[in-house]
């Protein structure tokens, strides 16, 4: 749950997701997988949500919340760097079951290009840096999969 100095400030042990239907809200547009994925838990909780805005960017909602015209709900890996420049607040929201992971995939049986696999250790090892970071969780990956070349 995103916030501004401009904004009340949001309690620090965070909000449930059934607080967010008294709160005003900027969210990303119908198609982008984190308003669907939000839509499906207002679905399935019967909750009536007031967006007060609703735009095709991530970076947008964030202007937004931080000029105070709202609160928003992003994923913590959407506003890592404004957090981290203290730009936006950001609480748990509790209640939400899941959000989209994000994927590198490829077909186990056909070969690789020399390309494809150096693009693969480029993304796993650019990956490894921001979890060190604190974007996400680390999860073991085969050696395979980050061996140069």
């Amino acid at each position: 749950m995103l916030g501004s100095s401009r904004l009340p400030r949001l309690p620090a042990a965070g909000i449930r997701l059934e607080r967010l239907e008294a709160m005003p809200l900027v969210l990303t547009s119908a198609w982008h997988h984190i308003r669907r994925d939000l839509e499906r838990m207002f679905h399935e909780k019967d909750m009536r949500v007031q967006v007060v805005a609703e735009v095709d960017s991530v970076a947008i909602v964030k202007e937004l919340v931080r000029q105070g015209h709202a609160y928003g709900v992003l994923p913590r890996w959407a506003v890592f760097n404004e957090l981290r420049r203290r730009q936006l607040t950001a609480v748990p929201l509790h209640g939400i079951d899941s959000w989209t992971e994000l994927m590198l995939m490829w077909l186990r049986s056909r070969t690789l290009s020399p390309a494809a696999r150096h693009l693969r250790r480029i993304a796993v090892e650019e990956i490894s840096k921001l979890i060190t970071q604190g974007w996400g969780n680390a999860i073991e990956l085969p050696a395979e999969y980050t061996a140069p070349g």
